[in-house]
């Protein structure tokens, strides 16, 4: 699995890694949308295996591609709470 690495920066200076995969084939979506965003709950990452792995090769057989991304945590403060998928959004 060819992945790309992409990281984000926070106005606050907080950097969020994530990967990027196109679909291996130029095809359209046959979703409707380009990119679907997997973002994982408070207590995990984008990298750990699990269910992202199955929902990310069945978006990509049907054209889609799959951003798994990290959330950010404040240092006293649930990390979930302060996440803006825009950031992510600009950094692929």
């Amino acid at each position: 699995m060819l992945v790309d690495l992409v990281s984000a920066q926070t106005r606050d200076g907080v950097r969020l890694d994530g990967t990027f995969r196109k679909p291996a084939q130029e095809q359209a979506s046959q979703l409707g949308v380009d990119v679907v965003i997997l973002h994982h709950g408070v207590g995990g990452n984008f990298y750990h295996p699990g269910m992202f792995d199955a929902y990310s090769d069945a978006l990509l057989d049907v054209g889609c591609a799959v951003l798994r991304v990290n959330n950010r945590t404040r240092p006293r403060e649930p990390g979930a709470v302060w996440d803006i998928v825009r950031q992510w959004l600009a950094a692929v």
